[in-house]
């Protein structure tokens, strides 16, 4: 099943909430997430690192999708490399043409 929950980024507190109540999550998936200063990687890259951290004892993978592109800025980028500066996770960016067709 799905269920969809807001979540504002970087509140840790709603994050480990979240969890309580309806994780553990096997999966986070998110889309257009980044604009440049209005919406800068940090405090998602902050929630997501909360949303892990808040079921850490859980044997539940945690596998996070986001589909991301350049709008106002080298948002992709400035993302993986903060992402990859913190050390947490196997970041990972596909391309479109390493996609399955269909």
């Amino acid at each position: 099943s799905c269920t969809f929950q807001q979540l504002c980024w970087g509140d840790a507190a709603a994050a480990a909430r979240l969890v309580r109540e309806h994780g553990p999550f096997s999966h986070v998936i998110g889309s257009d997430l980044l604009y440049g200063a209005k919406a800068p990687a940090g405090p998602l890259l902050d929630t997501l690192e909360a949303l892990a951290s808040a079921q850490k004892d859980c044997t539940t993978s945690f596998l996070v999708t986001l589909a991301v592109k350049n709008r106002c800025c080298d948002e992709v980028e400035v993302f993986m490399k903060e992402a990859h500066s913190r050390e947490l996770w196997h970041v990972k960016k596909v391309e479109t043409g390493d996609l399955p067709e269909n």
